[in-house]
């Protein structure tokens, strides 16, 4: 046998022999963890760093849920005029004009404006004006669904409930002497003002239903509602609502 393959076999020997090892370590591990207290596993699980395909996993998870909510809000387009009682108050709401003026949500709800303006134009449907009394009930209702006070969807807007003992179609047909109401709700967990604004329309946009409402040829005026709710680890809830008026 010549030198060179007698250090070739050496080599070869060596290498299986440091295989063999790392097999029988990483069973020794698996074993170790099978044995392990569940409390013990438990712990190791929640301190094991997610692999890629986990992470993308509990995005989707994530994600998924957020559009099945958006689904289940059943968008609301009304047709008015409705019955109004003749004493209901007339509420003229102040508003913040510059934007030195404006919070992180207020800055967010003119960019849904601008957005929904931009989309509308590619459409080839006419700009919405924005409407300050119509931002104050899109503000009133995304905190009612922020603070838990009611879930998710469309409560108060065309049926009275606790919150809203008057509607909020029959306040904008009083007050903006409206012939028509719509409303858009949903909640995302992206960073204010510019994350949140962009994922809250692409969540509109690609449900049929509160796209038809931020297109529909009638309505020309708008308002807008952001408020932020329960932080879930470091991420924080948002809800938002879109007021439309056909006036």
């Amino acid at each position: 046998m010549s030198k060179d393959t007698g250090s070739m076999i050496l080599v070869i020997l060596v290498l299986a022999t440091m295989i063999l090892l790392v097999l029988n370590y990483e069973q020794n591990i698996v074993r170790e963890e099978e044995n392990e207290p569940a409390i013990v596993r438990g712990i190791r699980k929640t301190l094991r760093t997610p692999t890629k395909v986990e992470k993308s996993a509990q995005v989707a998870k994530f994600d998924q849920k957020i559009k099945n909510d958006l689904l289940s809000t059943d968008p609301i387009g009304t047709k008015l005029p409705i019955p109004v009682p003749t004493t209901l108050p007339i509420i003229i709401y102040p508003s913040k004009t510059t934007k030195a003026e404006q919070t992180p949500e207020e800055e967010c709800a003119k960019l849904i404006l601008d957005y929904t303006n931009k989309y509308r134009a590619s459409k080839g449907v006419a700009a919405l004006a924005w409407e300050p009394y119509l931002a104050e009930l899109a503000v009133a209702h995304s905190a009612n669904m922020a603070n838990g006070t009611v879930p998710m969807g469309h409560a108060g807007f065309s049926s009275p409930d606790a919150q809203w003992p008057i509607q909020r179609t029959q306040l904008i047909v009083t007050n903006l002497k409206a012939r028509g109401a719509g409303e858009n709700v949903a909640y995302n967990y992206e960073a204010l003002p510019q994350a949140a604004a962009t994922k809250v329309m692409d969540q509109w946009i690609n449900s049929p239903g509160h796209e038809a409402n931020m297109v529909n040829v009638k309505f020309n005026k708008m308002g807008v509602g952001v408020v932020k709710g329960a932080t879930v680890g470091k991420l924080t809830q948002v809800f938002f609502t879109q007021e439309f008026g056909f006036v």
